[in-house]
């Protein structure tokens, strides 16, 4: 690949240097809340019930982000294809 798997998400580098600097952490904290919520929103607005709407949002990044992470250690798209199947066999 052309960028050869350095790329990666920006919130991930924020959130893992709270200590040198936590304003960051804290607003990455929030836009993974904020993405979280409107992935929840959308299911709920499809009928799914809000405590399994916002468990499903919460999943969702939740693996998203550990499928980028595992991207770039293991220099495959393999754990970004499986989740991507996994959303569309669960939820396609």
């Amino acid at each position: 690949m052309r960028h050869d798997y350095r790329l990666g998400c920006p919130l991930v580098a924020a959130s893992t240097s709270a200590a040198e600097y936590p304003g960051a952490a804290e607003r990455a904290a929030t836009a993974f809340q904020t993405l979280a919520g409107q992935i929840a929103a959308s299911f709920e607005a499809d009928g799914l019930a809000a405590d399994a709407a916002r468990r499903a949002g919460d999943m969702l990044v939740a693996a998203l982000e550990g499928a980028i992470i595992t991207s770039r250690a293991t220099r495959s798209t393999a754990p970004l294809d499986a989740l991507s199947a996994h959303i569309r066999e669960t939820w396609g």
